[in-house]
């Protein structure tokens, strides 16, 4: 008498991709009319890490090129993306990164090619993809008052977008914050900086600020992307077997024996 066994296999398939998370975020750092600086920031310890640094400048004279790139410990940092106006006191929105910084104390520095105000913040990130750390940059200008903002095309939940404005305007508020936005540094003397994040999303997202009155602006923003790729929802699959009671001893756990057939 052969006895039968019928089994319900379930096989699972599950996501390895990290989640974007903020680090450590630095104090603004402030010099007024140079053309290079340098101060210093501590990386911490992490996986997949990246480093954001968010410099505004701006001239009356003409628009201010970050010439030199800025460097950590040495090392030059990649631009995300640049935002500046075409009129005086042409302010401009830089944001800059570099994957797998090394850690501890270590030198930020900068230069441009004309003396300039600089307000700038360095920012750390962890679960950052290595090869592709952001996407999606998009930049407007203008000069009004009331409404700043920009939309960022989304990618998924385990990223994170982040947005600078540079601007002319002492009043400069975060609108879209606390929820979606999180305010990571706000300066209203010299030039004026803004810089915020929010969770990802498949879906666009909305970075808003405002000023109250009439003033130059410049405002930027991207997705910093999560190492791993795009989340994925488990599935299950679902397989009937009939196996032989002498080989269920051998099969692989989990099982589930969901009814069993006795079989002459």
């Amino acid at each position: 008498m052969k006895r039968v066994l019928t089994v319900l296999l379930f096989l699972v398939a599950a996501s390895a991709t990290a989640q974007v998370t903020v680090g450590t975020v630095g104090t603004v750092h402030t010099k007024a009319a140079s053309t290079s600086d340098s101060w210093s920031f501590t990386m911490p310890t992490g996986s997949n890490l990246y480093l954001v640094l968010a410099c505004t400048v701006g001239n009356s004279a003409s628009v201010v090129t970050m010439n030199n790139y800025p460097t950590w410990n040495g090392s030059n940092m990649t631009l995300i993306g640049k935002t500046a106006n075409a009129s005086s006191p042409y302010d401009a929105s830089y944001l800059w990164g570099i994957v797998n910084p090394t850690t501890g104390a270590q030198t930020l520095a900068y230069g441009s090619n004309v003396s300039t105000d600089f307000t700038c913040m360095a920012i750390s990130f962890a679960g950052v993809n290595q090869s592709t750390p952001t996407t999606n940059y998009t930049g407007t200008t203008g000069n009004s008052t009331g409404d700043v903002s920009i939309t960022i095309t989304g990618t998924n939940s385990n990223d994170l977008f982040i947005d600078e404005v540079a601007s002319d305007d002492n009043t400069l508020t975060c609108t879209g914050c606390p929820s979606p936005q999180t305010s990571r540094g706000n300066n209203n003397t010299l030039e004026l900086l803004g810089v915020s994040t929010a969770p990802g999303s498949s879906s666009n997202q909305s970075m808003g600020w405002s000023q109250n009155t009439s003033a130059i602006w410049a405002h930027g923003g991207a997705v910093i992307q999560a190492a791993g790729g795009a989340t994925s929802t488990p599935t299950a699959t679902n397989t009937r077997n009939r196996i032989h009671i002498g080989d269920l001893i051998r099969t692989p756990l989990p099982v589930e024996v969901v009814s069993t057939r006795w079989k002459e």
